[in-house]
């Protein structure tokens, strides 16, 4: 029987965890943000005071990110640092930055839990 103690020692539920929501984020366009400055991205000029939209769901599944982009391996993420507290562009589930989704915290500490009840109940 999983308990909530255990959580911390199941490495692949976190996996499991971070590959759903790359897969699926709970939000797929991130808050409007708004350039402060001239911004070269690629080969685009976006000008100064433009409102972005960032599609956290086309980033997930992007196929120069990652390897096989539309499957759902938890795996590729036992051995990767990138973290979903927005520090890492590839895995931006939550925002980041000044606007981070302020119920980060408890999304990471209610969704194994959620998991840990679906699987006592078989």
């Amino acid at each position: 029987m999983v308990k909530e103690d255990d959580v911390l020692r199941l490495p692949y539920l976190s996996c499991i965890v971070k590959e759903t929501l790359r897969l699926h984020p709970s939000v797929p366009f991130l808050l409007p943000r708004k350039t402060g400055n001239e911004v070269k991205l690629n080969e685009y000029t976006i000008p100064k005071g433009t409102r972005v939209l960032v599609n956290a769901w086309a980033i997930g599944r992007d196929p120069s990110i990652r390897e096989d982009s539309q499957e759902f391996r938890p795996e590729r993420f036992l051995s990767s640092l990138v973290d979903v507290q927005g520090q890492d562009f590839e895995s931006i589930r939550f925002g980041g930055g000044r606007r981070i989704c302020p119920g980060m915290p408890l999304a990471l500490r209610m969704i194994p839990r959620g998991i840990e009840l679906i699987t006592s109940k078989f």
